[in-house]
């Protein structure tokens, strides 16, 4: 967890939003399938099977605790297309929330040494679920998971980006330490 932490780097806070603070029960939404399935690492030869893995959404349940009310939402459950009804129910989950955390990643399988990546974006369903949140809810925080470089136009939607690349297994506790600022993110850039 602890070299997991010093790989994620806060490229963004806009009226310093992160850390969460704990004050009135705060309504937080958890959006994106990487809150459940992380993105820990790349494909072919670099891929191993962990002993263990953080899932982001256990450990900010586990962080949070009796603090925060966390409210969860799929919103992407395919990373090829865009499922307006899942989509919808993230909206509507963001919306009833005091901030919104998406969890957000490149193509998994694109970067790998067979195989390329078509473009510089990051999944295509998962730009669209981050403009359709931010039109409901301007507490937006992006945590993405990348193998190397990403164009960011939906970066002026978010007030927060925490770049974690390919943090390992145990991205899911360093993302919750860094999110509720029981952890500092270190400002090392991996490439």
């Amino acid at each position: 967890q602890q070299l997991a932490a010093e790989s994620i780097v806060l490229l963004k806070n806009d009226d310093n939003i992160l850390p969460l603070k704990i004050g009135k029960k705060t309504t937080i939404a958890v959006l994106g399938k990487p809150a459940q399935e992380p993105v820990i690492q790349g494909s072919g030869c670099a891929t191993t099977v962990p002993y263990m893995l953080d899932r982001p959404l256990d450990e900010i349940f586990e962080v949070a605790g009796d603090d925060f009310n966390i409210d969860y939402a799929i919103g992407t459950p395919e990373d090829n297309r865009i499922d307006p009804q899942a989509q919808a129910h993230a909206v509507e989950v963001a919306r009833n929330a005091d901030i919104a955390v998406i969890f957000v990643s490149t193509a998994i399988g694109e970067d790998g040494e067979n195989g390329d990546r078509k473009d510089l974006n990051i999944l295509p369903s998962h730009e669209a679920l981050i403009r359709a949140v931010a039109q409901q809810q301007p507490n937006l925080v992006v945590v993405l998971a990348n193998s190397d470089a990403v164009v960011m136009p939906w970066l002026a939607d978010c007030k927060a980006l925490l770049e974690t690349f390919f943090a390992g297994q145990g991205m899911g506790r360093a993302v919750a330490d860094i999110l509720f600022g029981h952890a500092n993110p270190s400002g090392k850039l991996t490439v």
